[in-house]
């Protein structure tokens, strides 16, 4: 291909610079050729490179003591097309001679294709090892990649017993050596494949709620969960939103008709797994919020089945209509109730303050447990504090019952509700968790 035509792969896991890298390697193995023969042109190099990288057998088929990295050529088998379920069996026989069967029970009559079956392979794979897609091509992956620190893999591993793939964990061309430096850097970076079948590959919903966690995390609970789905979404979307679906022009000039099209069946591919893993992400979502819709205190709640919490309400201004309301409306709503629902709990009539439709006692419950909170010199907050506390306390002194409005009550309470909730949908709109072990 034409280096200019590569602009069709923007924004795909075959972008510019990822076939730039590629190319890069391949020149530092030219230089050790060229150094034997000067004759030998970069352009040379790279059609041998192909003819050997997407033809080439494993030498060990025919010679069971062959190195790994020993490959041979096969005139007329290296002309069969690839078919993905084709039934081939590679042997030799006793004088060592390369050996391609059928298995009797995929052998048809008449005339028909022999195949041959390089394995299941993606459309990246096929597109940068022989130069073709497939459509439809069910073994297609979508890779995301992940750089991620030294100290958070080994506590995973540690903690969680949960190892992560890295690049060199999938599969190579059969003539592929491994160059240690290349291979040492490949291994720095987390990478997961994604498929149909697999939307969500194994270890990739752990870490995301192993980074949720919160201190005492000792496995995947409903909150680490539901905030793991949805930054698995947010990187999903940084990485791929509006991108693989927006297909650059065809420009005669830069790239063939051929080469076009493989591209764009190349990015289809791309977008069905892409769509696939947000769809398997909001399926998990709305099965948690059902099954577990007890363990989840929303807005609707609060303003629809807390009587007491009316009043507050209406001085604050805030409209009833959780559409309506900002983000940060959302939020500091929701750390006033909180914090009222704790005072509250601790007045004489108590019995006549509760909200008996709304599960509370466990918020009591670990703002009594807590230590103090770690966010102290937390500005915003105290900011936020002191322009809404002191006023509701002087302008409607018969709603502030409880003796726990003070700063220190306020920073933990939003210490409680960040570690105790979950921002919804496109709205944002904070629910509380009640701690529970998945």
């Amino acid at each position: 291909m034409d280096p200019r035509s590569l602009y069709v792969f923007e924004n795909t896991a075959l972008s510019s610079s990822v076939i730039e890298t590629k190319l890069e390697l391949l020149r530092n193995d030219f230089m050790q050729v060229s150094s034997l023969n000067s004759k030998v042109s970069f352009i040379d190099y790279l059609w041998a490179h192909l003819i050997v990288t997407s033809r080439a057998f494993p030498y060990r088929i025919v010679n069971p003591h062959a190195k790994p990295y020993e490959v041979m050529l096969l005139p007329i088998v290296d002309l069969l097309n690839h078919k993905p379920h084709a039934k081939v069996e590679w042997s030799s026989n006793r004088d060592g001679d390369f050996r391609l069967s059928l298995p009797v029970s995929s052998c048809q009559t008449g005339e028909f294709e022999i195949f041959n079956n390089y394995g299941p392979k993606g459309n990246a794979e096929l597109l940068m090892g022989y130069g073709f897609v497939l459509e439809d091509n069910e073994f297609e992956s979508l890779q995301l990649s992940l750089t991620l620190d030294d100290v958070l893999k080994e506590n995973l591993l540690a903690e969680w017993k949960v190892v992560l793939p890295v690049l060199s964990d999938f599969t190579n061309n059969v003539c592929e050596t491994k160059n240690t430096e290349t291979v040492a850097e490949s291994d720095t970076i987390t990478v997961f494949m994604l498929n149909v079948f697999r939307p969500i590959p194994d270890g990739l919903l752990e870490l995301f709620c192993y980074i949720n966690k919160n201190a005492g995390d000792k496995g995947m609970t409903l909150k680490n969960t539901m905030n793991g789905l949805n930054q698995l979404r947010q990187s999903l979307e940084m990485k791929y939103m509006n991108k693989l679906d927006k297909m650059p022009g065809y420009d005669a000039q830069l790239i063939s008709e051929r080469e076009y099209l493989n591209a764009k069946t190349f990015r289809q591919g791309q977008l069905k797994i892409y769509n696939s893993t947000k769809g398997e992400i909001k399926s998990m979502e709305k099965k948690l919020l059902k099954d577990h819709r007890k363990h989840f205190i929303t807005l609707k709640d609060i303003l629809k089945k807390d009587d007491d919490f009316q009043g507050f309400i209406e001085v604050c201004g805030w409209n009833k209509e959780v559409e309506q309301l900002s983000k940060s409306e959302m939020e500091l709503l929701l750390r006033l109730w909180t914090l009222k629902i704790v005072n509250y709990s601790s007045v004489a009539d108590a019995a006549a303050t509760a909200t008996p439709r709304i599960d509370t006692q466990w918020i009591v419950d670990i703002f009594h447990t807590k230590v103090e909170p770690t966010a102290l010199e937390d500005e915003f907050m105290s900011d936020l504090y002191s322009q809404l506390i002191p006023a509701l306390k002087e302008n409607v002194p018969e709603l502030m019952k409880g003796d726990s409005w003070t700063l220190e009550s306020w920073l933990k309470i939003d210490q409680l509700v960040s570690e105790n909730s979950y921002e919804k949908g496109k709205t944002q709109e904070p629910l509380l968790i009640k701690p529970l072990v998945l």
